[in-house]
């Protein structure tokens, strides 16, 4: 088997077992989530079912309360209402979802009526009265024994055969009012409920991100978020509830229209509570789609940003591992290589500073000064340990580059035109590119371009300054100026230690670091003394 094979076999088997954990990984996760949406709108259903039992008990015993009125039994027995006109109109001025209250005799014609007209109870005249003996609601509470109280199915209130309008949906609370000594039925209490105040507190239970729907038992919306579409058996539109509509899925889940949800029936054993047969709370279909709707497994691995972008990472990283085990035996030569590389760079070096030291015995040390000279103000910097070290080892490497740089310039005894300057400036260039075709060290790359740029941005060849200049370069700068100061050149003789230090302060702010200058003078004893050893070497 070649090892191409057996890679590709190891990363199928990697692929699979990773991409099987994050897939189980993300389904229970998702689980868990869809579990705690379904949980939450669950507890909505219930709260807007109790406030509905709620509204619909409270109102009962508001009707049996009137009902039971002595008030309301003399009003019927002497065709006097005044008293109780009062009665009923501060009620319904207190609690405007009763929009009318009436009084019916036994065969279902009004004798008394109070309606609200621009939010003010009004009796209506007798000429206004009608007779509801043929309205469905009348002819079921005649059915129904005097000891119990009635509640309509929820429709749209009629004025004279007509729809009102606006559209107002009403329920209908009655209860007939008996005779205390015969027990004769005299007639009826009935109040109306606008239902529109019970769903606007119904809605205010509902967060945002969530609707309501109530179906009766026509299959009919009472409440739908789409005004329009509610009360289709009266108004002729044509959205009904289907049965289809609902899905009932697994986790006891259910979906409204393809959308996470919670149902509620609100039929009772006797007859529908608010007519609903049934109350649904869903949530919109733009709120967390990718949890609210019934995905299927792919389906919901596929929407996952964070499967694909494990797999990805699988792939990637399948990718990372063929390519370090193709070219393992590459990189291993080529460390060698480079380990190579670095001895005979050391041995360059070393060869460099002996030949400095044939060709000159006055100034054969200087590299090895400027070296010695770098570590001693890097210490007291207190630079980090491999820093130091760094900065020791390649400060000698400043000047490399002037191998490449003509004999009659570097020993011109006067001053160079500029034609020999600008090749003199040449020698940082090449020095740099030398070290970097050897990859040796950032340090040493740092030191060679940079040891001749000044601390106020007039020096080359890139003309930073300041802090812009790593520090190892500023330090070997300033040594470097400081031991040539001090040292025969042919174009000056040697400069006594208190005139270089003098021309050294002199050039502080201006070619060097104005701290490197106080710390040089802080080491003034140091750098006497070992100038005095290293000279003797």
């Amino acid at each position: 088997m070649s090892r191409m094979t057996l890679y590709l076999a190891v990363t199928a088997v990697f692929l699979a077992v990773v991409m099987t954990i994050t897939s189980i990984t993300l389904l229970n996760q998702r689980n868990v989530s869809v579990n705690a949406l379904s949980s939450d709108i669950a507890k909505q259903a219930a709260a807007v079912s109790v406030l509905l039992k709620h509204t619909e008990t409270q109102n009962r015993q508001e009707l049996e309360y009137f009902a039971d009125l002595s008030l309301v039994q003399q009003a019927l027995l002497s065709g006097q209402y005044s008293q109780l006109e009062e009665l009923l109109r501060k009620l319904m001025k207190r609690k405007s979802s009763i929009v009318q209250s009436r009084l019916l005799d036994p065969q279902g014609r009004e004798v008394f009526k109070l309606v609200t007209r621009g939010g003010v109870p009004m009796r209506l005249a007798d000429i206004e009265l009608q007779d509801k003996s043929e309205r469905y609601y009348v002819k079921q509470l005649l059915d129904v024994p005097s000891t119990r109280s009635y509640m309509s199915a929820v429709d749209l209130n009629m004025d004279y055969g007509v729809v009102e309008v606006p559209y107002r949906p009403v329920l209908r609370i009655a209860q007939k009012i008996t005779n205390p000594n015969t027990g004769q039925v005299m007639g009826s209490l009935m109040f109306n409920y606008d239902v529109n105040v019970v769903f606007s507190q119904l809605s205010s239970l509902i967060p945002d991100h969530m609707q309501l729907y109530i179906v009766d038992y026509k299959n009919q919306f009472l409440a739908h978020p789409q005004p329009e579409l509610r009360y289709c058996a009266e108004l002729e539109c044509e959205l009904f509830f289907s049965a289809t509509q609902l899905s009932h899925l697994a986790h006891q889940r259910v979906y409204f229209d393809q959308s996470l949800a919670a149902e509620v029936n609100l039929d009772s054993a006797a007859r529908p509570v608010v007519s609903g047969s049934k109350l649904v709370v869903a949530y919109k279909p733009s709120y967390l789609p990718a949890l609210t709707q019934p995905l299927s497994t792919i389906a919901v691995l596929s929407r996952s940003m964070l499967w694909w972008a494990v797999l990805l990472v699988s792939l990637l990283l399948s990718a990372g591992v063929c390519y370090s085990y193709e070219h393992l035996q590459k990189q291993l030569d080529a460390r060698l290589q480079k380990a190579k590389m670095q001895k005979v760079l050391e041995s360059v070096t070393e060869m460099l500073e002996r030949l400095h030291e044939n060709d000159d015995p006055i100034t054969g040390s200087h590299v090895q000064r400027v070296s010695y000279y770098s570590r001693l103000m890097a210490e007291h910097l207190g630079l980090d340990k491999q820093l130091v070290d760094d900065i020791h080892q390649f400060a000698s490497l400043h000047d490399i580059g002037k191998i490449s740089t003509p004999d009659a310039i570097l020993g011109k005894p006067g001053k160079l035109d500029p034609q020999e300057w600008e090749v003199m400036k040449q020698h940082v260039d090449n020095g740099y590119q030398l070290l970097r075709d050897f990859e040796l060290s950032p340090v040493a790359e740092n030191i060679v371009r940079g040891h001749h740029e000044r601390w106020d941005g007039e020096g080359y060849p890139q003309k930073i300054a300041g802090e812009d200049i790593p520090i190892e370069a500023r330090i070997v700068s300033l040594v470097d100026c400081f031991d040539a100061l001090m040292s025969v050149r042919p174009y000056k003789p040697a400069f006594s230690f208190e005139k270089s230090k003098d021309i050294i302060n002199e050039l502080s702010g201006k070619a060097f670091d104005p701290y490197l200058v106080q710390v040089f003078n802080f080491l003034e004893n140091d750098f006497r003394k070992s100038r005095s050893k290293l000279s003797k070497t």
